[in-house]
């Protein structure tokens, strides 16, 4: 086991993290600087591919987005091998010698903040990172970048990041609207589905008896979807199944979300569609995952 534990910064506790090759995983979330980072990537190459560490990249100053990170590090509680943390660079100041370099006379503030951007500008360097493109979420696995996502002030959102991580990295976030006990249920529908799998859903879903709103707007549009996957396979129109076909249609519906001929109306009960599209796009993918991991 390789552990990172009580790692200071500036003489202040940020960060608990443990990675276990063996698969007992831990999730954490912290702020952090350049050097720390760099030694938190260091002991991810030791713990192997199955650790994740996730990276919110900021420009020093900037606009703050820090609430993308709080919500991926509380969804991800749940997913093994995840670290969720910040790291602010002084981006605008790296290209400048004289703010790479300690004056004689400097104050131990200013000396503090050069220290700082001397860690930045040899972190960027390590890693090879555009800070243009800052802020960006990037997602290192064994030690090395394997997936990056540019996080725009007016238009990036939460789902954006999460639904980011399924598909280009593997990370299931789960949000609190997710059911996990359906999820058997709905992997068996979406491999084959079936008449009595809708009804096998609706039954499941009576199990659990007293709903929030919340839920019960998601089983309904759960259950809609299932009926949708099951008129395209009886005319023919369900070429690549029912996995696939959730895939590709919440990507679809993801897009029309960002349009602006689409009414607010509507754009609520299409993100009630998304949710549940994205509950059950997640349960395929961590099904997957497991089915490769056992194989490996």
């Amino acid at each position: 086991m390789v552990a990172l534990s009580k790692l200071l910064v500036a003489g202040a506790l940020v960060a608990t993290c443990t990675f276990s090759v063996s698969g007992v995983a831990a999730n954490a979330s912290s702020k952090m600087d350049s050097r720390s980072f760099m030694k938190l990537l260091e002991l991810s190459k030791k713990a192997g591919s199955d650790q994740a560490v996730v990276a919110h990249f900021k420009k020093l100053y900037s606009y703050d987005s820090k609430d993308i990170t709080d919500h991926v590090t509380l969804n991800t509680a749940e997913t093994p091998g995840v670290v969720v943390t910040d790291v602010e660079i002084d981006a605008d100041k790296l290209d400048k010698p004289e703010e790479m370099e300690e004056k004689p006379d400097g104050s131990d503030w200013e000396k503090k903040d050069v220290k700082k951007r001397q860690g930045d500008k040899a972190l960027i360097d390590a890693l090879g990172l555009d800070t243009s493109t800052f802020p960006a979420v990037h997602v290192f696995k064994g030690g090395e970048s394997v997936a990056s996502l540019p996080v725009k002030e007016d238009s990036t959102s939460v789902e954006d990041v999460q639904q980011f991580l399924l598909t280009k990295a593997g990370i299931r976030v789960v949000n609190t609207d997710a059911i996990p006990e359906l999820e058997p249920t709905l992997l068996k529908f979406l491999s084959s589905p079936t008449e009595d799998g809708i009804d096998e859903m609706d039954k499941e879903i009576r199990k659990l008896g007293e709903l929030s709103a919340a839920r019960e707007l998601l089983t309904e549009s759960i259950l809609r979807v299932m009926k949708t996957v099951l008129t395209k396979k009886s005319s023919g129109k369900l070429e690549d199944g029912g996995e696939k076909y959730v895939e590709k249609e919440l990507a679809r519906v993801q897009g029309m979300l960002s349009s602006a001929a689409i009414t607010e109306a509507k754009k609520k009960d299409m993100g009630m569609k998304v949710k549940a599209l994205s509950m059950m796009n997640g349960a395929v993918a961590a099904s997957r995952a497991a089915s490769e991991k056992k194989e490996l």
